[in-house]
């Protein structure tokens, strides 16, 4: 598998390409996290209000009780300390969902954040940088196969612009067919170049 272009040139516009994802990809993700923190701000009246309502609701409950045990008027006194009670119970739920659509809140900005900023990016770099490792492996994996270059010169007749064509030659499709070898080669050059590899001329000789 090839993930990178032999060509230096090539080579050095990829790794900077997938760096700047990579730097763009980790810089809103942490954007996403201080959004967070800060929407989640927003929670802390929620909090306190429900640390005030829990510990009033308990206290009232407490005093609802004592006062229930006063001989023949306990019963008086304590049912409106405990309707008391229960009502700060309720601010106190109120503070838990307060708190709970506060983080909710916090949680959707910062996902539409990443899926919005990095996504974006990521739909256009992922595809291209799958297409070209497939299509250079391939290109690659033949070169290194067949000492034939004719298919990457049809290729390149195929998908060059006429105006590099001709600086090749006059009518490449003609040299092509009689088997004109440096034309051949040359047009097989302009199709490995479009994948950043090298042609087999300027593959580097083995050891030994």
């Amino acid at each position: 598998m090839r993930w990178y272009a032999e060509r230096p040139e090539r080579a050095a516009r990829q790794v900077l390409a997938d760096l700047f994802v990579l730097t763009w990809t980790i810089a809103w993700i942490w954007f996403a996290s201080e959004a967070f923190d800060l929407v989640s701000q927003m929670a802390v009246p929620g909090r306190k209000l429900e640390s005030g309502g829990t510990s009033l609701a308990g206290s009232l409950a407490d005093a609802g009780q004592r006062a229930g045990d006063v001989p023949l008027i306990g019963g008086a006194l304590s049912a409106p300390l405990d309707a008391a009670s229960q009502a700060s119970a309720t601010v106190a739920g109120a503070g838990q969902s307060m708190q709970d659509a506060v983080r909710n809140m916090a949680w959707l900005l910062a996902i539409l954040i990443v899926l919005i900023m990095v996504g974006s990016v990521l739909l256009v770099w992922l595809p291209l940088r799958v297409r070209y490792l497939r299509q250079a492996s391939a290109a690659a994996k033949v070169r290194d196969a067949n000492p034939d270059t004719d298919l990457f010169a049809l290729r390149a007749l195929v998908n060059q612009p006429l105006s590099t064509l001709v600086r090749v030659d006059p009518d490449p499709a003609a040299a092509w067919r009689s088997g004109d070898q440096p034309v051949i080669a040359k047009l097989a050059d302009l199709e490995l170049r479009r994948w950043g590899l090298r042609g087999r001329a300027e593959q580097p000789a083995l050891p030994g």
